[in-house]
């Protein structure tokens, strides 16, 4: 399930050690061969903002039962690792796009080898 960046940051608080995927799509009324740009601000514990860009193509195959005329890009994955203890991510899409952007945002541990 996504969520919807609009003009409010999203805040997360994560326990690390993590690997963190950010998966992003953006939407568009309209069906284009265009590639779509779209872009969102990443900061981790205050530190200095990471703005990630991503330009995909709309795929034709993905459709949402509420908007059900929109199209969607290809997603736009961002993997960031996080160190041991508790960390503020907050992602926040930038205010000059036409559309928000559908977030998605996923915690992996860790694997330990022998």
């Amino acid at each position: 399930m996504y969520t919807i960046m609009r003009e409010d940051s999203l805040v997360y608080q994560v326990n690390g050690p993590a690997r963190i995927e950010l998966i992003t799509r953006y939407p568009s009324p309209e069906k284009s061969n265009k590639s779509q740009p779209f872009s969102y601000q990443l900061v981790i514990d205050n530190e200095e903002p990471i703005t990630i860009n991503h330009r995909y193509k709309l795929q034709k195959s993905i459709r949402s039962v509420q908007h059900p005329s929109h199209y969607y890009t290809y997603s736009g994955n961002y993997f960031i690792n996080i160190e041991d203890g508790d960390h503020k991510l907050t992602v926040s899409a930038n205010a000059d796009q036409k559309y928000p952007v559908l977030l998605r945002v996923i915690k992996k541990g860790f694997k330990t080898s022998l």
